[in-house]
């Protein structure tokens, strides 16, 4: 995993890791099982109809809201 550090992307050393565990319980399954095919199995599938706009990229929806 890496942070965005005084302009560039660094990994997180031990310390922020841990850290970064403590805060976010939830999310450290996705990160330390990334091979397990099963991890993302309790993730809720949005409902998306057909007047909903689906984007390739987080700018194009950034850009619309705007």
């Amino acid at each position: 995993m890496t942070v965005l550090k005084d302009g560039s992307y660094q990994p997180l050393n031990d310390e922020e890791w841990e850290r970064f565990k403590q805060e976010n319980p939830e999310l450290v399954k996705y990160f330390e099982n990334p091979n397990d095919p099963n991890v993302c199995d309790d993730l809720p599938i949005p409902d998306v109809s057909e007047q909903t706009p689906i984007y390739d990229c987080w700018d194009k929806a950034a850009k619309r809201l705007i």
